[in-house]
Protein backbone atom coordinates (compact mmCIF):
# COMPACT_ATOMS: atom_id res chain seq x y z
CA UNK A 1 0.00 0.00 0.00
CA UNK A 2 1.55 3.31 -1.03
CA UNK A 3 1.49 6.42 1.15
CA UNK A 4 -0.87 8.11 -1.25
CA UNK A 5 -3.26 5.19 -1.63
CA UNK A 6 -6.22 6.72 0.21
CA UNK A 7 -8.60 4.02 -1.00
CA UNK A 8 -6.87 1.45 1.22
CA UNK A 9 -6.41 3.64 4.32
CA UNK A 10 -8.97 3.15 7.05
CA UNK A 11 -9.94 4.53 10.42
CA UNK A 12 -8.16 6.81 12.84
CA UNK A 13 -4.75 6.60 14.47
CA UNK A 14 -4.60 8.14 17.93
CA UNK A 15 -1.18 9.50 18.89
CA UNK A 16 -0.41 10.31 22.53
CA UNK A 17 2.22 12.96 23.40
CA UNK A 18 5.08 12.71 25.87
CA UNK A 19 7.08 15.05 28.09
CA UNK A 20 7.77 18.38 26.42
CA UNK A 21 4.16 18.74 25.21
CA UNK A 22 3.09 20.45 28.44
CA UNK A 23 2.32 24.12 28.98
CA UNK A 24 0.82 26.06 31.87
CA UNK A 25 -2.94 26.01 31.35
CA UNK A 26 -3.01 22.63 29.61
CA UNK A 27 -6.35 20.87 29.90
CA UNK A 28 -8.17 24.02 31.02
CA UNK A 29 -11.18 23.71 28.71
CA UNK A 30 -11.20 19.91 28.92
CA UNK A 31 -11.39 20.07 32.71
CA UNK A 32 -14.13 22.71 32.55
CA UNK A 33 -16.32 20.80 30.06
CA UNK A 34 -15.67 17.10 30.64
CA UNK A 35 -16.27 15.73 34.17
CA UNK A 36 -14.32 12.54 33.45
CA UNK A 37 -11.21 14.70 33.02
CA UNK A 38 -11.63 16.06 36.53
CA UNK A 39 -12.17 12.55 37.88
CA UNK A 40 -9.04 11.17 36.20
CA UNK A 41 -6.86 14.07 37.32
CA UNK A 42 -8.20 13.78 40.88
CA UNK A 43 -7.34 10.06 40.89
CA UNK A 44 -3.84 10.86 39.67
CA UNK A 45 -3.55 13.51 42.41
CA UNK A 46 -4.58 10.99 45.06
CA UNK A 47 -2.03 8.46 43.82
CA UNK A 48 0.80 10.98 43.49
CA UNK A 49 0.02 13.10 46.55
CA UNK A 50 0.67 16.22 44.45
CA UNK A 51 -1.59 19.19 43.49
CA UNK A 52 -1.59 18.29 39.79
CA UNK A 53 -4.55 20.43 38.74
CA UNK A 54 -3.15 23.53 40.42
CA UNK A 55 0.21 22.99 38.75
CA UNK A 56 -1.39 22.39 35.34
CA UNK A 57 -3.47 25.56 35.61
CA UNK A 58 -1.02 27.94 37.31
CA UNK A 59 2.42 26.45 37.04
CA UNK A 60 5.09 27.57 37.43
CA UNK A 61 6.48 25.89 34.30
CA UNK A 62 9.58 24.73 36.20
CA UNK A 63 7.40 22.75 38.60
CA UNK A 64 5.07 21.44 35.90
CA UNK A 65 7.93 19.85 33.97
CA UNK A 66 9.18 17.88 36.99
CA UNK A 67 8.64 14.20 36.05
CA UNK A 68 6.83 13.38 39.31
CA UNK A 69 4.26 16.03 38.30
CA UNK A 70 4.29 15.83 34.53
CA UNK A 71 4.03 12.07 34.01
CA UNK A 72 0.78 11.55 35.97
CA UNK A 73 -0.72 14.88 34.86
CA UNK A 74 -0.01 14.32 31.17
CA UNK A 75 -1.20 10.71 31.28
CA UNK A 76 -4.43 11.61 33.12
CA UNK A 77 -5.27 14.44 30.69
CA UNK A 78 -4.44 12.30 27.65
CA UNK A 79 -6.67 9.52 28.99
CA UNK A 80 -9.44 12.08 29.42
CA UNK A 81 -8.99 13.37 25.87
CA UNK A 82 -9.19 9.79 24.60
CA UNK A 83 -12.31 9.16 26.67
CA UNK A 84 -14.01 12.25 25.22
CA UNK A 85 -12.93 11.43 21.67
CA UNK A 86 -14.24 7.89 22.02
CA UNK A 87 -17.64 9.26 23.08
CA UNK A 88 -17.69 11.58 20.05
CA UNK A 89 -16.14 9.43 17.33
CA UNK A 90 -15.90 5.82 18.49
CA UNK A 91 -12.72 3.78 18.92
CA UNK A 92 -9.49 4.30 16.99
CA UNK A 93 -8.13 1.80 14.49
CA UNK A 94 -4.49 2.24 15.64
CA UNK A 95 -2.70 3.71 18.65
CA UNK A 96 0.84 4.88 19.38
CA UNK A 97 2.54 7.05 21.99
CA UNK A 98 5.66 9.18 22.04
CA UNK A 99 7.74 8.39 25.13
CA UNK A 100 5.43 8.85 28.17
CA UNK A 101 2.48 8.80 25.77
CA UNK A 102 3.14 5.11 25.20
CA UNK A 103 1.66 4.40 28.64
CA UNK A 104 -1.64 5.90 27.42
CA UNK A 105 -1.46 3.95 24.15
CA UNK A 106 -1.07 0.73 26.17
CA UNK A 107 -4.22 1.61 28.10
CA UNK A 108 -6.31 2.42 25.03
CA UNK A 109 -5.16 -0.85 23.44
CA UNK A 110 -6.30 -2.76 26.53
CA UNK A 111 -2.82 -3.83 27.63
CA UNK A 112 -3.10 -1.94 30.95
CA UNK A 113 -6.22 -1.11 32.93
CA UNK A 114 -6.98 2.56 33.50
CA UNK A 115 -6.13 2.30 37.20
CA UNK A 116 -2.84 0.57 36.49
CA UNK A 117 -2.02 3.14 33.82
CA UNK A 118 -2.31 5.94 36.37
CA UNK A 119 -0.25 3.95 38.88
CA UNK A 120 2.49 3.25 36.32
CA UNK A 121 2.60 6.96 35.41
CA UNK A 122 3.02 7.95 39.06
CA UNK A 123 5.72 5.35 39.77
CA UNK A 124 7.58 6.04 36.50
CA UNK A 125 7.45 9.76 37.27
CA UNK A 126 9.03 9.20 40.68
CA UNK A 127 11.85 7.13 39.19
CA UNK A 128 12.55 9.77 36.56
CA UNK A 129 12.40 12.49 39.20
CA UNK A 130 15.14 10.86 41.24
CA UNK A 131 17.25 10.66 38.08
CA UNK A 132 16.55 14.29 37.19
CA UNK A 133 17.62 15.39 40.67
CA UNK A 134 21.00 13.70 40.26
CA UNK A 135 21.77 14.24 36.57
CA UNK A 136 22.66 17.27 34.48
CA UNK A 137 21.49 17.13 30.89
CA UNK A 138 19.49 18.79 28.13
CA UNK A 139 17.31 17.89 25.19
CA UNK A 140 16.93 20.02 22.05
CA UNK A 141 14.75 19.67 18.99
CA UNK A 142 16.35 20.33 15.60
CA UNK A 143 14.38 21.10 12.43
CA UNK A 144 15.66 21.51 8.91
CA UNK A 145 18.45 18.94 8.64
CA UNK A 146 18.23 15.35 7.34
CA UNK A 147 18.44 12.71 10.02
CA UNK A 148 21.64 11.39 8.44
CA UNK A 149 23.28 14.79 8.98
CA UNK A 150 22.09 14.86 12.59
CA UNK A 151 23.56 11.40 13.16
CA UNK A 152 26.93 12.66 11.93
CA UNK A 153 26.79 15.82 14.05
CA UNK A 154 26.04 13.77 17.17
CA UNK A 155 28.83 11.30 16.42
CA UNK A 156 31.32 14.13 15.83
CA UNK A 157 30.54 16.26 18.89
CA UNK A 158 30.48 13.99 21.93
CA UNK A 159 31.10 10.49 23.24
CA UNK A 160 28.26 8.00 22.66
CA UNK A 161 27.78 7.45 26.39
CA UNK A 162 26.99 11.16 26.90
CA UNK A 163 25.34 12.36 23.66
CA UNK A 164 22.61 10.72 21.59
CA UNK A 165 20.25 11.28 18.70
CA UNK A 166 17.31 10.68 21.01
CA UNK A 167 14.43 10.99 18.58
CA UNK A 168 13.91 10.30 14.87
CA UNK A 169 10.88 12.54 14.49
CA UNK A 170 10.55 13.22 10.76
CA UNK A 171 12.90 13.04 7.75
CA UNK A 172 14.25 16.51 8.62
CA UNK A 173 13.52 16.67 12.35
CA UNK A 174 15.23 15.06 15.32
CA UNK A 175 15.88 15.37 19.04
CA UNK A 176 19.34 15.41 20.63
CA UNK A 177 19.91 14.51 24.29
CA UNK A 178 22.99 14.48 26.48
CA UNK A 179 25.36 16.39 28.71
CA UNK A 180 24.99 20.16 28.28
CA UNK A 181 28.47 20.85 26.87
CA UNK A 182 28.04 18.28 24.10
CA UNK A 183 24.50 19.42 23.27
CA UNK A 184 25.83 23.00 22.99
CA UNK A 185 28.49 21.80 20.54
CA UNK A 186 25.80 20.26 18.33
CA UNK A 187 23.70 23.43 18.60
CA UNK A 188 26.61 25.54 17.35
CA UNK A 189 27.05 23.31 14.30
CA UNK A 190 23.31 23.30 13.60
CA UNK A 191 23.14 27.11 13.74
CA UNK A 192 26.11 27.33 11.40
CA UNK A 193 24.20 25.15 8.92
CA UNK A 194 21.16 27.46 9.12
CA UNK A 195 18.78 25.02 10.80
CA UNK A 196 16.47 25.63 13.77
CA UNK A 197 17.07 24.57 17.37
CA UNK A 198 14.54 24.72 20.21
CA UNK A 199 14.75 23.57 23.82
CA UNK A 200 12.67 20.56 24.83
CA UNK A 201 11.13 21.53 28.16
CA UNK A 202 12.04 18.47 30.20
CA UNK A 203 14.05 17.83 33.36
CA UNK A 204 16.55 15.23 32.20
CA UNK A 205 18.52 13.83 29.25
CA UNK A 206 15.89 11.23 28.41
CA UNK A 207 16.36 8.71 25.58
CA UNK A 208 20.12 8.70 26.00
CA UNK A 209 22.67 6.32 27.59
CA UNK A 210 22.92 8.72 30.55
CA UNK A 211 19.69 7.20 31.89
CA UNK A 212 20.27 3.58 30.82
CA UNK A 213 20.46 2.53 34.47
CA UNK A 214 16.76 3.36 34.93
CA UNK A 215 15.57 0.43 32.81
CA UNK A 216 16.08 -2.17 35.52
CA UNK A 217 14.31 -0.04 38.13
CA UNK A 218 11.32 0.60 35.86
CA UNK A 219 11.13 -3.10 34.93
CA UNK A 220 11.06 -4.06 38.61
CA UNK A 221 8.04 -1.75 39.04
CA UNK A 222 6.30 -3.02 35.90
CA UNK A 223 6.68 -6.64 36.99
CA UNK A 224 3.94 -6.04 39.57
CA UNK A 225 1.40 -5.07 36.88
CA UNK A 226 -0.60 -7.29 34.54
CA UNK A 227 0.08 -6.70 30.82
CA UNK A 228 -2.58 -8.15 28.50
CA UNK A 229 -2.44 -8.75 24.72
CA UNK A 230 -3.47 -5.58 22.82
CA UNK A 231 -7.02 -5.53 21.46
CA UNK A 232 -6.14 -3.25 18.56
CA UNK A 233 -2.98 -2.51 16.54
CA UNK A 234 -0.39 -0.89 18.81
CA UNK A 235 2.82 0.68 17.50
CA UNK A 236 5.90 0.92 19.72
CA UNK A 237 7.96 4.10 19.61
CA UNK A 238 11.04 2.03 20.52
CA UNK A 239 10.85 -0.29 17.51
CA UNK A 240 8.70 1.85 15.21
CA UNK A 241 6.61 -1.23 14.41
CA UNK A 242 3.53 -3.14 15.55
CA UNK A 243 3.99 -5.05 18.80
CA UNK A 244 1.64 -7.74 20.15
CA UNK A 245 3.43 -9.77 22.84
CA UNK A 246 2.55 -8.40 26.31
CA UNK A 247 5.86 -9.67 27.76
CA UNK A 248 7.79 -7.81 25.09
CA UNK A 249 5.64 -4.70 25.61
CA UNK A 250 6.59 -4.71 29.31
CA UNK A 251 10.32 -4.91 28.49
CA UNK A 252 10.05 -2.22 25.79
CA UNK A 253 8.27 0.16 28.16
CA UNK A 254 10.88 -0.43 30.86
CA UNK A 255 13.82 0.35 28.60
CA UNK A 256 12.08 3.05 26.61
CA UNK A 257 13.28 6.00 28.71
CA UNK A 258 16.88 5.39 27.55
CA UNK A 259 16.10 4.22 24.00
CA UNK A 260 15.88 6.25 20.81
CA UNK A 261 12.32 7.23 19.83
CA UNK A 262 11.78 5.82 16.34
CA UNK A 263 8.82 8.02 15.49
CA UNK A 264 9.65 8.67 11.84
CA UNK A 265 9.25 5.03 10.66
CA UNK A 266 6.20 4.65 12.92
CA UNK A 267 4.57 7.78 11.43
CA UNK A 268 5.38 6.66 7.88
CA UNK A 269 3.58 3.39 8.50
CA UNK A 270 0.53 5.07 10.02
CA UNK A 271 0.38 7.55 7.14
CA UNK A 272 0.01 4.54 4.86
CA UNK A 273 -2.57 2.77 6.98
CA UNK A 274 -4.79 5.39 8.67
CA UNK A 275 -7.16 7.87 7.05
CA UNK A 276 -6.97 10.35 9.97
CA UNK A 277 -4.18 10.90 12.50
CA UNK A 278 -5.11 12.66 15.73
CA UNK A 279 -2.82 13.91 18.48
CA UNK A 280 -4.78 13.00 21.59
CA UNK A 281 -3.50 15.04 24.52
CA UNK A 282 -2.12 18.50 25.30
CA UNK A 283 -0.09 20.34 22.69
CA UNK A 284 0.58 19.93 18.99
CA UNK A 285 4.16 18.63 18.72
CA UNK A 286 3.19 15.21 17.34
CA UNK A 287 0.73 16.52 14.78
CA UNK A 288 3.43 18.98 13.68
CA UNK A 289 6.11 16.35 13.07
CA UNK A 290 3.61 14.02 11.40
CA UNK A 291 2.74 16.84 8.99
CA UNK A 292 6.46 17.26 8.29
CA UNK A 293 6.69 13.56 7.55
CA UNK A 294 3.57 13.65 5.37
CA UNK A 295 4.60 16.60 3.20
CA UNK A 296 2.32 19.26 1.77
CA UNK A 297 0.69 17.03 -0.86
CA UNK A 298 -0.34 14.21 1.49
CA UNK A 299 -4.11 13.54 1.56
CA UNK A 300 -4.41 12.52 5.23
CA UNK A 301 -6.25 14.54 7.88
CA UNK A 302 -3.82 15.37 10.72
CA UNK A 303 -5.09 17.25 13.80
CA UNK A 304 -4.39 18.05 17.43
CA UNK A 305 -7.40 17.74 19.75
CA UNK A 306 -6.14 20.40 22.21
CA UNK A 307 -5.03 23.57 20.49
CA UNK A 308 -2.53 26.00 22.05
CA UNK A 309 -4.27 27.77 24.90
CA UNK A 310 -6.34 24.69 25.74
CA UNK A 311 -9.24 25.01 23.27
CA UNK A 312 -10.73 21.71 22.10
CA UNK A 313 -11.33 20.00 18.77
CA UNK A 314 -13.95 18.94 17.92
CA UNK A 315 -16.03 21.65 19.57
CA UNK A 316 -18.96 19.33 20.40
CA UNK A 317 -20.20 19.77 23.96
CA UNK A 318 -20.43 16.67 26.14
CA UNK A 319 -21.25 16.43 29.81
CA UNK A 320 -19.53 13.15 30.69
Amino acid sequence: MSAGDGALAEGEAWLFPGQGAQYVGMGRELLARWPRARELLERAEALSGLPLRQLCMRGPAEQLRRPEVLEPALVALSLAHADRLYALRGPPRYVAGYSAGEVVALCRAGVLTEENTLRVAVLRGRILQRAADSLTGRMVSIAGLPLSVLETLVADNGPPEALALAGLNAPDHGTVSGRPEFVRAVEARVHALGAQVSEVEVSGPWHSPLVAHLGREVLDVLDSFCFLPPRLPLYSSVTGTLEEDPRRLRVLLAGQVAQQVRWQPLAAELLRRARTLLEVGPGHFLSGIVRRAAGTSHPREIRAVERPGGSLWPRSVLHG
